[in-house]
């Protein structure tokens, strides 16, 4: 029932939708009692959400809150969370995320879409349509903002498909070219690093945090156990998949690894910078084309496949986190054999 009361020279109206008080204040009181009706008509009709005035906020507000709560603090190291913040800051200043939260509809966002369409790549697209909708869920499950709906979930509002998969892998003689511009780098470990890559799978972050302690010569293994951060430099204790693993090592490896000088604890001495640089400018050199450096673990995943036959015993060596993820390294090669059966 609504309440309606004269406050000096006008009138407020209040009406209580769902325990939450909702009021304003008219001329009249012909007009205050209107208001009233509409919103008590509205709320009868599931229309009509209560909410305060705090509540009644733009999506940037809270996206900020988000990068606040969610992510600083959060993420497993501080380049992740660099990059987190740096991409939620991206989206906090789009047109979008400038209308009020409860104003939001699934056509605002299929809107975003389309126009998103002709300037960045589905994947892309894909990655902040997901991200505008675990922000509006967290507020609906975690903060208490009582909208009638995630206007932006994924069964609302469609995501464009796509397949970034990549499958380059270099041939030999792209190879020769590229370990050879490698080996003309200042650094003494660029070139031992892309080889090392190259046989193990190992993410970059991964082999630069290796220790010495951690390669076993006479089981022929090494043990995978932190990672270098590109945005602090510092080691931090976990992996992507925050799970250890010892990785078998072909004997290409081991060659690598006894060749390399022991100066100090870290068996690769160097940093992402360095790397990437070098790394760049050699590939330039070799006249190699649409190749980085993730590239040398396809290549990797790619040899291991042939020698290690069930795809859980790949996982545990490359550390991927689903099977789905290793079984495309066998597809190709099935393939290949089955035709070698035909007629």
């Amino acid at each position: 029932m609504a309440s309606i009361k004269q406050r000096g020279k006008g009138w407020r109206a209040e009406v209580c939708v769902e325990g939450a008080r909702r009021s304003k204040t008219f001329a009249t009181k012909d007009e205050a009692k209107r208001w009233a009706r509409r919103l008590e008509a509205a709320a009868d009709d599931g229309v009509l959400i209560a909410r305060s005035a705090d509540q009644d906020c733009t999506l940037a507000e809270l996206i900020e809150r988000f990068i606040e709560e969610r992510v600083i603090g959060w993420r497993r190291t501080p380049t992740t969370e660099h990059r987190e913040i740096s991409r939620l800051g991206v989206l906090a200043r789009t047109d979008l995320a400038q209308k009020k939260i409860f104003r939001l509809t699934a056509q605002d966002f299929a809107d975003y879409r389309t126009r998103r369409m002709r300037l960045a790549k589905p994947s892309t697209i894909c990655k902040e349509l997901n991200t505008f909708s675990l922000v509006l869920k967290t507020a609906m499950t975690e903060w208490g903002y009582r909208l009638p709906a995630n206007p932006c979930d994924a069964n609302v509002v469609r995501r464009p498909r796509f397949n970034n998969q990549r499958d380059r892998i270099l041939t030999p003689e792209e190879t020769e070219r590229l370990w050879a511009e490698l080996g003309r780098c200042d650094s003494p470990y660029v070139l031992p690093s892309a080889q090392f890559a190259a046989e193990t799978a190992l993410r970059r972050g991964e082999l630069l945090g290796l220790k010495w302690a951690d390669f076993n010569l006479a089981a022929r293994t090494i043990c995978v156990r932190r990672v270098l951060d590109q945005f602090s430099g510092a080691l931090q204790p976990f992996t992507k998949n925050s799970g250890m693993r010892h990785v078998p090592l072909t004997s290409t490896a081991v060659g690598v690894l006894q060749k390399l000088p022991r100066q100090g604890e870290r068996i690769f001495a160097t940093t992402h910078e360095v790397l990437d640089g070098a790394f760049v400018r050699a590939l330039k050199r070799a006249e190699i084309e649409d190749f980085r450096w993730h590239d040398l673990r396809h290549c990797a995943v790619t040899a291991l496949a042939v020698h290690i036959p069930i795809p859980m015993d790949l996982m545990s060596v490359t550390g991927h986190k689903t099977l789905q993820q290793v079984v495309r390294y066998y597809t190709a090669r099935q393939a290949a054999e089955l035709a070698l059966r035909l007629p």
